[in-house]
Order: structure tokens, then sequence, then C-alpha cells
């Protein structure tokens, strides 16, 4: 099991937090929750069954997981779970504000 990440930033005023965990080989799925205010606003769940046991698999689960956490946070500074349907950020700020926030997220664990 691949130690998972947590992450809480700031968008439009609000405070959010992105969690992302591996539930193991005995249930292979990576599961990213997005919160706000205590409630899961969106998740993604990606199964992993083919990695498993595969050379290098603990390389590719961490790179699945960092790879669906960062998706989740983008498409969130992407305007796409925004309430009052607001527009979308110009393209590639998302990119460039997730970038900055990856000085909050100890990648190094995986």
């Amino acid at each position: 099991m691949v130690p998972g990440f947590n992450t809480d930033f700031k968008y439009r005023g609000e405070t959010y937090h992105v969690q992302t965990e591996d539930n193991g080989v005995g249930n292979p799925v990576v599961v990213t929750l997005l919160y706000h205010k205590g409630a899961i606003l969106a998740s993604r769940r990606t199964p992993y069954n083919e990695l498993v046991g595969k050379p290098g698999f603990e390389q590719e689960l961490a790179r699945l997981m960092k790879s669906q956490h960062k998706d989740l946070m983008r498409a969130l500074l992407a305007g796409a779970y925004d309430k009052n349907g607001a527009a979308p950020a110009p393209a590639g700020a998302p990119t460039q504000r997730v970038a900055a926030l990856d000085s909050g997220v100890d990648w190094s664990r995986v």
C-alpha cells in the first residue's frame, strides 16, 4: 500500500481539501475525494487491477495517485465545481496554480 496525499488549499476565498488513498491490493482502487466545509464535493475512483504484481508496481501506483490527486485539484481550479456557474479560469491558469500548490504536498513519501 502506497501512502496517500492530503492537500488543503484556497480557491475563490474558500478552503478545500483533497484526499487521495490507495485501498490496497485486496481492493485495488485509488480513491480521491474533494471536500468543502466537511462535505464531499466530488470523488474519483480508479481501479488498478492490471498493475498488481507487475515490475515497478509501487512506482506506477504512486504516479497514478499523484496524477489523480492533481487532476481533481485542476478541475476545481478550472471552475468545474462552481455552484454559481462562474466562468472557468483561463486556459493554463489551473495548471499554474496546481504547480504552485505542489510546494504544500510531500510527494517524496511515495
